[in-house]
């Protein structure tokens, strides 16, 4: 059965008041007085003339665990593997690897090479071992434009390969002296990235009632961005919004 829009922000409105209610009743305060214990805050009833020491066993235990947890992590040589779906899949085809070993390779250097992985690991069981709350978020990141940068003296032949390569675009050229050009270049790879990252665990919220993310109706990662970033990513819609506000004789 298709909804309406006004039907859908109906629902995600109802489910985002259910979870930031549910964060802000039973999470936010066992999570603000944690942080209070890890960094040895004061209770606030010390009395004049007595001890005012707070012990800060939360701190101490926790970075006990850490680089035992760590070393679980980044010593296992599972920590990233990929089920094979044929026996095709576990025959070796390179330097006595299989298709899912190289796989498992591609993966991991994913994680640890393209992306702070290690930090992504800590971070979340940090997280999870002082707030109740670790998560981590994956995610495709289109290619992001590079900085205009200008470049003298540039021959023919070298203009004629940032001509022909889709990657570069030529924002202005001037021709220079001996046959040369000075041009201003804008570079785009030409492909995104997996990105992994930590998500801070006073940006996630997620139902009341559910047991994983895996099997939760709704959960959210709410942050507050820049205009300007969401313009860059949604020229678009940003357009659009431009034209409706002039059409109805708004200011921009």
């Amino acid at each position: 059965m298709k909804i309406s829009d006004e039907q859908l922000l109906k629902i995600l409105k109802a489910e985002e008041t259910d979870a930031t209610s549910y964060h802000n009743s039973e999470l936010a305060k066992s999570q603000e007085e944690a942080i209070k214990r890890y960094y040895g805050d004061a209770y606030g009833d010390e009395a004049e003339g007595r001890s005012k020491v707070v012990m800060k066993d939360l701190q101490t235990t926790i970075q006990w665990i850490m680089p035992d947890l760590m070393r679980t992590f980044r010593a296992s040589g599972e920590l990233i593997t990929v089920a094979s779906e044929s026996p095709e899949d576990d025959a070796p085809i390179m330097a006595s690897k299989s298709k899912v070993d190289i796989q498992a390779a591609y993966l991991e250097h994913v994680m640890f090479k393209d992306n702070k992985g290690a930090i992504v690991i800590h971070d979340m069981a940090f997280d999870g071992l002082l707030n109740r709350v670790g998560v981590a978020r994956v995610a495709w990141k289109d290619p992001d434009s590079k900085p205009p940068r200008i470049i003298e003296g540039v021959v023919p032949e070298q203009l004629q390969k940032y001509t022909a390569d889709q990657q570069y675009k030529i924002l202005e050229a001037e021709e220079a002296e001996n046959g040369a050009f000075n041009i201003k270049v804008q570079y785009t790879p030409r492909m995104g990235k997996a990105l992994i990252e930590g998500v801070p665990s006073e940006e996630f919220a997620i139902k009341r009632t559910s047991k994983s993310i895996e099997e939760s109706d709704y959960h959210r990662r709410k942050r507050k961005v820049f205009v300007a970033d969401l313009i860059r990513q949604f020229p678009d819609a940003a357009a659009r919004l431009r034209e409706r506000k002039k059409i109805a004789g708004e200011d921009d």
